[in-house]
């Protein structure tokens, strides 16, 4: 009776303590795919395709119950593959916002608690939500070999062959951002205001891919 009495006793405590260290409430995730020859934001990144961009929010917790300093928020991912018992998180962000986007496609179990301090605990799991795969919605993508590209400095030209359908161009600099995106059947692409290293990928209408380094001069 002196065990079931303790024991009593301290679940008594925990749901106490738990209650001084309020979680997150109505968490919510999704996701965006972006296909190959595609781009989106994602956060404060631009990412190109193919790539997922997860989206977590939530609602601040109601910290008025508790004395202790609210720090942080954590956003935990738990993969498919591994144990759900096994106390071993996979993945976690940290953040002072209500909402989190990441370049991270996921397949598993993700949640959000709340970091505390004075004194320092994590408070119980926000809703916890499960993702079993990751369907993806992409056209049939060929990486051709029949398509080429060349710079010509003598007319500030790329003159592209092999690719005489409607199709997708860019370009990218080493840092990551799009200097140019447009859609033509044109084989000569004329590029004066740019110059040094830089990505040129080509999506044409029918699927067929080419990407490669150019420099222009």
């Amino acid at each position: 009776m002196k065990k079931l009495y303790f024991s009593a006793f301290l679940c008594l405590l925990w749901t106490f303590s738990n209650a001084q260290f309020p979680a997150p409430q109505n968490f919510n995730f999704s996701y965006t795919y972006i296909m190959m020859g595609d781009a989106g934001p994602c956060g404060g990144n631009y990412l190109y395709g193919p790539t997922y961009c997860s989206h977590f929010t939530w609602e601040a917790p109601d910290t008025l119950t508790t004395t202790a300093d609210f720090e942080c928020y954590r956003v935990h991912y738990k993969s498919d593959t591994s144990d759900w018992y096994d106390v071993v998180i996979d993945t976690f962000y940290v953040t002072t916002e209500t909402e989190l986007h990441v370049q991270l496609g996921v397949v598993g179990w993700v949640w959000v608690t709340a970091i505390y301090s004075s004194p320092e605990r994590e408070s119980d799991s926000s809703e916890v939500f499960y993702n079993p795969d990751l369907p993806v919605d992409v056209i049939d993508v060929e990486v051709s070999k029949e398509i080429s590209a060349s710079w010509v400095a003598a007319e500030n030209s790329i003159f592209i062959t092999g690719a005489d359908e409607n199709r997708n161009i860019r370009m990218i600099d080493m840092s990551g951002k799009c200097i140019l995106n447009l859609e033509s059947r044109m084989n000569k692409i004329e590029i004066s205001e740019f110059s040094g290293l830089y990505i040129l990928q080509i999506l044409t209408e029918s699927g067929k891919y080419f990407s490669a380094k150019i420099q222009i001069q």
